[in-house]
């Protein structure tokens, strides 16, 4: 049986039953009923032709599994003993003794096409590989939300798909059956033009294809809540310099199809009932970013729980609202806090304690300018400890609410008693360990000074352990006198892991002993 059709024009060949169904590259379907009975003549045979005038036999495989028959195609020579199956009969014959059996189906409507310009020396149903001519992909159909391109191709070959300024959006593969999904990213919309072009395995690409996307397509149904948020009030609250700096709401626009022009209204309700509005014209780049920055107004707005909404108007109508951020508005600072003791310890450290505003995080600044903090309890408590000894000097502490409010500060004199001998501290050692990372940071020591210390005084650190000792030296400088403690970095080169203690010495007042395990 002779069709007129090349190589090039066949999408696919699959058996179904008795019947092979020929599918070609415009999207139509071609039955050859019984192909597969043998009537006592031999097997039936297909022949096509190519631009040259020649036959070709397709020497068909056996169907898979799927159905799918492959083809190699084999040059016979002029179309001489055969009649060309015609749009109009729709039958072939072959000349005597040629054993070309089977009946031919069309379905309705559709015809045998005319052949393709090119060669064709294809070793499948679908284009051969390297052929330069390559199919162009067809019947496009797109996903309502623009996600996607599907259509039909040469088995195969890639699918590539550009947007209008030639950025790719989309690629895949064209399947056995001839079927293809590409994913679009970004997602189109009605009116967008984009090109699509098949691509085989060396490289050569159809002729492209420019496709106008149907209006509808990737068009957001109006009327879709926006998304609310406002990165400030995170933590729950905006506190008084947080409202100073002005307050921005990001709203989110997926889904409500809203475009260039449309109002995005902000609704702020304070506890007591309290309602101020912002009014925002969206922009072109907000429609292209897919949200809107909207600084809020927040006039009138009273201390306490606040709560806020967004609409969008589309085409005069509202949509419903967004999700409520809800927050705390606490713009005063607490008061100053109290600093009622100053203790020292053994160890020359400080312990600062006094009452604060109940919830609110103490910070106390140490006369070495060192840190530490403490939650105010409920009856408005809190304790501070400094981690190394102190010298005489200024103490202050602030109190942070859980807004970010901050008192001012409170200060007083703290005078270290008098110390016969230095105290040594070790910051790194305080967990009797110095490891790694803190020995390649450089081991501190901080030394508070004997009260009889005299500019001049020689300080000696001594580390004894394997390997040691390890000694660091410093003369005393009025500076030094005057601060009342000095912080002075170990000269430990060479040192390994092991068990060490260290004493500080200042003109024969020897320190406590700092004692740690070096593990690197």
């Amino acid at each position: 049986m002779l069709l007129d059709l090349t190589p090039r024009e066949i999408v696919s060949m699959t058996q179904d039953g008795n019947d092979l169904i020929i599918e070609t590259v415009d999207g139509r379907t071609l039955k050859i009923v019984d192909f597969y009975v043998d009537a006592g003549e031999g097997a039936s045979e297909l022949y096509l032709v190519d631009e040259s005038g020649e036959v070709l036999l397709a020497d068909l495989s056996p169907a898979g599994a799927d159905g799918l028959v492959m083809a190699q195609y084999v040059p016979q020579g002029e179309l001489a003993g055969f009649e060309i199956l015609g749009a109009e009969g729709l039958a072939a014959t072959a000349g005597e003794g040629d054993g070309i059996g089977g009946g031919l189906f069309a379905a309705a409507g559709v015809a045998v096409l005319a052949g393709i310009s090119g060669s064709s020396t294809g070793g499948s149903s679908s284009r051969a590989p390297g052929d330069p001519d390559v199919g162009a992909p067809s019947d496009f159909d797109f996903a309502d939300d623009g996600s996607s391109i599907s259509g039909r191709g040469q088995p195969g070959t890639a699918v590539i798909v550009t947007d209008s300024d030639g950025n790719v959006i989309g690629d895949g593969l064209v399947d056995e059956n001839g079927d293809f999904t590409v994913d679009l990213d970004p997602p189109v919309r009605g009116g967008d033009e984009i090109t699509v072009v098949a691509e085989d395995g060396d490289g050569n690409q159809s002729d492209p294809v420019t496709v106008t996307v149907p209006e509808g397509v990737g068009v957001d149904e109006p009327n879709g809540s926006p998304t609310l948020e406002i990165e400030a009030a995170a933590d729950g609250f905006i506190n008084a310099e947080e409202l100073e700096g002005g307050v921005t709401a990001e709203v989110g626009l997926a889904g409500t199809g809203a475009e260039e022009g449309d109002t995005v209204t902000i609704t702020v309700e304070g506890e007591s009932g309290e309602v101020v509005t912002t009014e925002y014209t969206l922009t072109a780049d907000d429609i292209a970013a897919g949200s809107a920055s909207i600084l809020l107004d927040m006039e009138g707005i009273p201390e306490g729980e606040v709560s806020v909404t967004a609409t969008v108007t589309v085409d005069g109508e509202g949509s419903a609202p967004s999700d409520a951020e809800e927050f705390v508005l606490d713009t005063e600072a607490p008061e100053s806090p109290g600093i009622d003791e100053m203790t020292t310890n053994e160890d020359g450290t400080v312990t600062v304690s006094g009452e604060a505003e109940s919830g609110s995080t103490v910070t106390v600044t140490f006369p070495d300018g060192s840190e530490g903090e403490a939650v105010a309890g409920e009856d408005g408590g809190y304790e501070v400890t400094s981690e190394t000894a102190q010298p005489s000097g200024e103490v202050s502490a602030t109190a942070t609410d859980p807004a970010g409010n901050a008192s001012e500060p409170a200060t007083a004199d703290y005078e270290a008693e008098a110390q016969e001998n230095p105290i040594l501290t070790i910051a790194a050692a305080a967990d009797g360990f110095v490891n790694a990372d803190e020995l390649d940071a450089g081991v501190e020591a901080q030394v508070l000074l004997n009260t009889g210390a005299q500019e001049g005084d020689e300080l000696t650190i001594t580390v004894e352990g394997d390997g040691g000792p390890f000694v660091t030296t410093h003369t005393l400088t009025v500076d030094d006198i005057a601060a009342g403690s000095i912080t002075l970095t170990l000269d430990v080169d060479g040192i390994e892991d092991g068990e060490f203690s260290a004493t500080a010495d200042i003109a024969g007042s020897v320190s406590n002993v700092v004692g740690f395990e070096l593990d690197t």
